[in-house]
């Protein structure tokens, strides 16, 4: 299994896939300069097992809260890729339908579809009293343990090679260290979501198989139970909060969950789900008129390009049309519309 991933050729097809949508980056420019050199290096410490990750280089994004992000270099993204495309169908398997986040053929839209079949499901039509649960786990990938994540994937992947080259992986980065264990894995990497989701895969098959939880619904860390009872909901809660802390070693966030009627409104990926209407969360809304303050600041210094805020607009534009906004996102980019009709 090791020899055949990091031959030449599925070295090459891994680069390709790299390299998609950023072939005009710097990194990307260089390494192709040397395409058939540094590939066939690459290929070589692999099979000579002297292979070591390279060195992070960390940024901050700010988008609903401040994210450090570490980005793996070029080559290491290729060994990524090539990693991933092996054996996440060996754990793809192992997860659950209802989970959405980075997988084929799932996705947000399709979340969002299951959670209002969850809830019309759950209310009969929305003619009886339903609720839901909603929780969400605070600092998710800087709190997941090395030692656990590595024997959650040992269990699956038998290969020493393999795993050898797993551990080099996770362990790459660590955000802290706590009673001599490394705790914390970089959100830029693609490994990292697959690593993500093979870890809460325990908390899923525990609340299907053994809390019978039938409208159970996870997006990464944001998780949704939807039930008639609001006092069976309270054991779950409880039930769920005790085995993430004791067998994942992880904590819910205090702030973030909690138990409501789904008539008040289902919060879910940036929307707000009633009955029969769905909204734009305030803060969603907030973050995109602030977006649109700085561009009508940037446009006349011509610090940013007009197609740039196009890109935006469309970017907006396909996220607000699965919600009962059309006035609402409509209005608030006339500004930009006016600002540009002003400018010409």
């Amino acid at each position: 299994m090791y020899e055949d991933i990091f031959s030449f050729t599925e070295l090459y097809y891994a680069y390709c896939r790299a390299r998609k949508l950023r072939r005009q980056k710097r990194c990307v420019v260089r390494y192709e300069q040397h395409l058939e050199y540094n590939l066939g290096y690459l290929s070589y410490v692999l099979r000579t097992r002297t292979y070591r990750h390279g060195a992070y280089r960390e940024f901050i994004v700010r988008d609903s809260k401040k994210r450090l992000i570490r980005a793996a270099p070029f080559c290491d993204r290729i060994v990524h890729h090539a990693l991933c495309k092996h054996i996440e169908p060996l754990f793809e398997k192992r997860f659950i339908f209802d989970s959405y986040v980075c997988r084929k053929n799932k996705g947000t839209h399709r979340a969002i579809r299951r959670l209002k079949k969850f809830m019309y499901g759950v209310s009969n039509g929305y003619t009886r009293q339903a609720y839901f649960l909603k929780l969400d786990i605070s600092k998710y990938f800087q709190s997941i343990d090395h030692e656990k994540l590595y024997a959650l994937v040992s269990h699956v992947i038998t290969d020493a090679e393999m795993l050898r080259l797993l551990r080099i992986i996770i362990e790459s980065s660590y955000d802290t260290v706590s009673d001599g264990k490394k705790k914390g894995i970089p959100i830029g990497n693609l490994t990292s979501q697959l690593f993500a989701n093979i870890y809460l895969n325990e908390l899923d098959h525990y609340a299907k198989e053994r809390l019978y939880c039938r409208y159970y619904i996870r997006y990464m860390d944001d998780i949704v139970v939807c039930a008639e009872s609001k006092e069976w909901l309270h054991q779950i809660r409880s039930s769920l909060e005790l085995f993430l802390k004791e067998q994942l070693l992880l904590i819910v966030h205090p702030r973030k969950v909690f138990i409501a009627p789904i008539d008040s409104g289902v919060p879910f990926l940036g929307y707000v789900f009633y009955p029969h209407v769905t909204h734009l969360r305030t803060s969603t809304v907030k973050r995109c008129v602030r977006r649109i303050k700085k561009y009508c600041i940037l446009l006349p210094k011509n610090k940013i390009e007009y197609k740039k805020v196009l890109t935006s607009r469309a970017s907006w534009y396909g996220y607000s049309k699965h919600a009962h906004a059309w006035r609402m996102s409509k209005k608030i980019w006339e500004k930009i519309y006016n600002f540009k009709k002003r400018d010409d």
